[in-house]
């Protein structure tokens, strides 16, 4: 009888704490999932940074472009001074 007593009060106190196959489960699942949280953030900033960087070239190019059209607009500046010129002979 006290065996049978041992045994079931046994039983109920491993049903109620979590089996240590079911605590490394656990432990896994959260690794995972953590992995996966940091592996998220890792491209949301590799995304991040190709658009800032995207964008800096995007700049560089209009700043280039900038500075090739200043001797044109002289230029036309020069030349519209010419034909005013001419204009008012």
């Amino acid at each position: 009888m006290l065996a049978m007593e041992v045994k079931t009060t046994l039983s109920l106190l491993q049903s109620a704490w979590p089996h240590p196959e079911g605590l490394e489960m656990l432990k896994e699942a959260r690794a995972m999932e953590t992995a996966a949280e940091v592996s998220e953030e890792e491209d949301v900033e590799k995304f991040a940074n190709g658009y800032l960087s995207a964008e800096d070239e995007v700049i560089e190019e209009q700043k280039a472009i900038t500075s090739a059209e200043k001797p044109l607009i002289r230029k036309l500046s020069l030349f519209s001074k010419l034909e005013h010129a001419c204009a008012s002979r």
